[in-house]
């Protein structure tokens, strides 16, 4: 099975969303990242986490990185309608979409595999409008796990077991979906390595797809 993820992989680079808020909020980059960090801080957890983890609504999460802001920094809009700005009318990347379809297409099992927020589901809806090339997405919002915990992958479950791969740099850990009934063959991954966004999140660069039955 061929995993993808969303955020910078299947939409443009996140600069442009972070460009997109700081334009229309009025506020830098560096505070509105302290504030979010802090928000996150009193809970355990870091950067979108909140969000990510489904532990804070974006409306409340939102109120919480506005109260955090520094005097003298008042956004122009509502942080709690984050996503609306984030993700804008931003396009998806049609060219990969297209890509993973015909990979599909040839019986390759395609799935998502993102970190996700539960109101900014309407917008990635509206990104993926026909193309639907996934038959599995993980969603960080829904698990309450997300990555790079090792647990977002790791974490049994009837349709997830932990495939390790080695890379020249790194161990990347994803899930592969188990085989229907009935099938046989170790499903293909692709090998991802990690970088961190300008901020908080993550995006993953494709390096290569490892070969194996098709599943």
């Amino acid at each position: 099975m061929l995993w993808c993820d969303f955020g910078g992989v299947l939409t443009p680079p996140i600069a442009e969303a972070i460009a997109a808020i700081v334009d229309a909020s009025e506020v830098s980059w560096p505070e509105l990242r302290l504030a979010a960090d802090a928000v996150a801080g009193e809970i355990g957890l870091r950067g979108l986490e909140p969000l990510e983890l489904g532990r804070l609504t974006q409306a409340e999460w939102g109120a919480r990185v506005t109260a955090r802001l520094p005097a003298g920094w008042t956004p122009a809009i509502e942080l709690g309608d984050w996503g609306d700005y984030w993700y804008g009318d931003r396009a998806a990347n049609a060219e990969l979409l297209h890509e993973l379809k015909r990979i599909a297409a040839t019986g390759v099992q395609v799935g998502l595999l993102t970190n996700s927020v539960l109101e900014w589901q309407p917008h990635r809806a509206r990104m993926l409008a026909g193309f639907m090339p996934f038959t599995a997405e993980v969603r960080s919002h829904e698990l309450g796990l997300a990555k790079p915990d090792p647990a977002s992958t790791s974490t049994p479950t009837p349709c997830f077991r932990r495939t390790v791969v080695e890379s020249s740099s790194s161990t990347i850990s994803r899930p592969t979906v188990r085989p229907p009934s009935g099938t046989v063959g170790s499903p293909s991954i692709t090998l991802t390595r990690r970088r961190r966004s300008p901020g908080f999140g993550n995006c993953t660069t494709p390096l290569r797809q490892a070969q194996g039955t098709r599943g």
